[in-house]
């Protein structure tokens, strides 16, 4: 059986990248905290392959801070401070 195919989707791969950046961390250490391989990450964020909802929920898990809402790309709303301020 083969796995179903991801879209991959632009945006998902730059708040990859957002999240990495504002965290300071290395693609290994977010690899690690997510339960992914750094190589899975740095495909991720070039745009080889699609990030899952599965692997977005593992990533809010790790970084609970952040929507995943805003990481899937449904909304503009960062955290749940920026959707309650609107900002």
């Amino acid at each position: 059986m083969s796995r179903k195919k991801t879209e991959i989707n632009p945006l998902r791969a730059e708040r990859v990248k957002k999240i990495i950046e504002l965290e300071k961390i290395s693609q290994k250490d977010f690899a690690d905290r997510t339960f992914q391989t750094q190589q899975n990450v740095s495909r991720i964020v070039k745009q080889h392959i699609g990030l899952t909802e599965e692997k977005a929920q593992d990533i809010v898990k790790a970084f609970p801070k952040y929507r995943i809402e805003w990481l899937l790309g449904y909304d503009d709303y960062m955290t749940f401070s920026a959707q309650l301020t609107g900002v």
